[in-house]
């Protein structure tokens, strides 16, 4: 009886329900439905569910791949919600204020890190993930992965090594009128402004093939008999084929009262002043080098900022570029003033703090790099040599590599190529900021992309032992049979010639046998070892003859260095320093009997460019040309009384 009088009450209620008649009709008409019944309602939603019945299984497969890809995405970085992989909101997270706004005791200044250096964890890098999507293991070229570059040609890459890759802060310090100092002029700083013939004429369908080109070559200044090999730094790359990892950047600038000085001036030079209101200042110079920079990233690269001069702060904690108001740091980039001294080694303990901060992600798809932009005058803090470079040495054993851009005529070189023999480094100086922007353009992707690290190159041979190596930092570790060199960087390849993509050895005969064995051994990315060998013959070859262009230009640069570092190294040999780094200048001057050298080589010079025909060759013709023209003055200044 219940179930009855519950029946009826049931009908009366849903009898008395009021229908949008209107609506009903209207969807009705839309969908193609007829109404057969008075519960049209209800009728209508389960013909529609069954018409589109054949979607169920797509929207249960989509929610499926939701939950596995936020599973994912939570155990990669357990700090982030999906919904900020899915519209990642872009924030300004610039967090710093000069002195002037905020007293420093505040906390706005940190240290970061304790002076030890530790970087412990920073283990990024370690598991196998390899950069051409699994290439390197058979040594033969496949698909890449990661972030390629705009590059559409298919002309191969080669390699040029670690170190130095110009010699911007020479040819500034000749422009301005001062005597460069000798580590300005480093060999691979020389070839790096250079491209070259390479001798690659066979298939190459590995990461690093060289090739090995001889010339025999009489000295135009003692005329003895000189031979030489130049090893071609060839890879099976091609443009197409390459893509570089993400990154994880840490800028660390230099803000300290060295930077206010004008670009073309010394900052420590009480004798010569100049007027500064129509100069570019090192500071302006650098955050235009910055700037550059930021337009290279991509936006799964993460950035971080750390300035520094007698205090350091973390200006930008490292954050996705996707994620950042990246404008935004640009304009407050623009707004910072240099004062104060100069502690290289807070800079560098604030920047660990920003890679301690990912280095628990395990997320082998990032590069880590540092890019210093500095002109290397510490005044404070730890500013020894070997502590800085120490302090780098464990970074890189980590994984954390090194860029430093020299800014400004006084930019103190020595320091720097210290730093820069280490694994994974090289650095820049900046001639000029338009020359900077085209090597970036040119080179970005590579310039943080080591790919092969402590090559070694073993002679055999009964007739020819090494004497020299050029074109390496670590030229001065090599021996009579060994070459080495710390690490190789991809370089860009235009005609068939490779950017710095020469090594010269200078070879003596040591006996009758003319042929020369060579053995290369190397680690890639991943500390995996390769090796391969090659023979060449001195057989047949007479004097003033070469393989090609490129060991000839070689061998004319390497000679037209020797003779400039020696002339600097005599003329810098009673240079009083204010500092450790600090430095005053000295005018540019031509000592007898050096003002007839020049005159001779500038002959040679000019014969062998021509015969070459490598136009970018008139950059040292043009340097020689100066040097030739400056009044002679006595070697012996002692005896004279000085240069005022």
């Amino acid at each position: 009886m219940l179930k009855n009088i519950f029946s009826k009450m049931y009908q009366k209620e849903i009898e008395q329900i009021s229908v949008n008649v209107p609506l009903e009709q209207m969807v009705a008409a839309r969908l193609g439905f007829s109404k057969t019944s008075k519960h049209f309602s209800l009728s209508l939603m389960i013909q529609f569910l069954q018409r589109w019945k054949r979607l169920w299984p797509v929207c249960v497969f989509a929610v499926l791949v939701l939950m596995v890809v936020s599973v994912q995405m939570s155990y990669q970085h357990p700090r982030r919600s999906l919904l900020s992989f899915i519209a990642p909101k872009k924030i300004d997270d610039w967090q710093y204020r000069s002195s002037s706004e905020v007293d420093k005791t505040s906390g706005a200044f940190i240290s970061g890190m304790s002076g030890s250096g530790s970087s412990a964890g920073l283990g990024m890098g370690d598991a196998g993930w390899d950069l051409f999507g699994g290439l390197v293991q058979s040594e033969s070229f496949g698909s890449s992965a990661g972030l390629s570059m705009s590059v559409s040609s298919d002309e191969s890459l080669g390699f040029s090594v670690g170190g130095a890759k110009d010699i911007g802060s020479f040819r500034t310090n000749i422009e301005n009128g001062f005597l460069p100092l000798l580590s300005s002029l480093t060999y691979e700083g020389l070839f790096g402004d250079y491209f070259f013939e390479t001798g690659k004429k066979e298939t190459c369908d590995i990461l690093f093939c060289p090739s090995y080109r001889r010339a025999v070559t009489k000295n135009p200044l003692t005329g003895e008999e000189e031979m030489y090999v130049a090893v071609g730094l060839n890879s099976g790359m091609k443009q197409s084929d390459f893509a570089r990892k993400k990154l994880n950047l840490v800028i660390v600038l230099d803000i300290s009262g060295s930077m206010s000085s004008s670009f073309d001036t010394y900052y420590y030079d009480q004798n010569r002043q100049k007027e500064q209101e129509a100069k570019k200042t090192k500071i302006q110079t650098a955050l235009a080098s910055v700037s550059s920079l930021l337009d290279h990233l991509q936006p799964d690269d993460r950035l971080g900022i750390v300035l520094f001069n007698d205090h350091a702060s973390i200006a930008k904690p490292l954050r996705l570029v996707k994620e950042t108001e990246m404008e935004q740091i640009k304009t407050h980039l623009l707004s910072l003033s240099a004062d104060g001294g100069t502690d290289f080694s807070a800079g560098l303990d604030s920047a660990e703090t920003l890679f301690m901060e990912v280095s628990d992600e395990k997320d082998y798809t990032y590069e880590n790099r540092m890019i210093i932009l500095t002109d290397a005058m510490p005044n404070t803090g730890d500013i020894s040599k070997d502590g800085l470079v120490s302090r780098l040495e464990k970074n890189a054993q980590h994984k954390v590599y090194t860029t430093c851009i020299g800014i400004g005529v006084d930019f103190q070189s020595a320091l720097v190529e210290a730093i820069t023999k280490i694994r994974g480094a090289n650095y820049f100086s900046t001639h000029t900021q338009s020359e900077l922007q085209e090597r970036l353009d040119e080179g970005f992707d590579y310039m943080v992309s080591p790919l092969v690290f402590n090559l070694e190159m073993t002679t055999e041979s009964n007739g020819f032992e090494i004497e020299q190596v050029y074109g390496s930092p670590e030229a001065n570790k090599s021996t009579g049979n060994i070459m080495r060199i710390g690490t190789l960087f991809p370089s860009a390849t235009k005609d068939g010639q490779t950017r710095g993509g020469i090594i010269l050895l200078k070879v003596r005969k040591t006996g009758g046998d003319p042929h020369l064995s060579l053995r290369v051994n190397y680690e890639d990315r991943d500390g995996r070892t390769w090796s391969r060998t090659g023979d060449i013959s001195f057989d047949g070859l007479q004097a003033d003859m070469s393989d090609d262009n490129g060991v000839r230009k070689g061998v004319l640069l390497v000679r037209y260095g020797e003779l400039i570092r020696q002339w600097i190294a005599d003329e810098r040999e009673k240079n009083e320093t204010t500092s450790s780094w600090e430095q005053t200048s000295l005018p540019l001057q031509v000592s007898s009997p050096y003002d007839q050298i020049f005159i001779r080589f500038k002959n040679y010079f000019e014969q062998e460019a021509q015969e070459i025909g490598d136009a970018t060759l008139n950059r040292e013709r043009d340097i020689l040309s100066k040097l030739t023209t400056l009044p002679s003055v006595p070697f012996f200044q002692e005896e004279t009384g000085g240069i005022d």
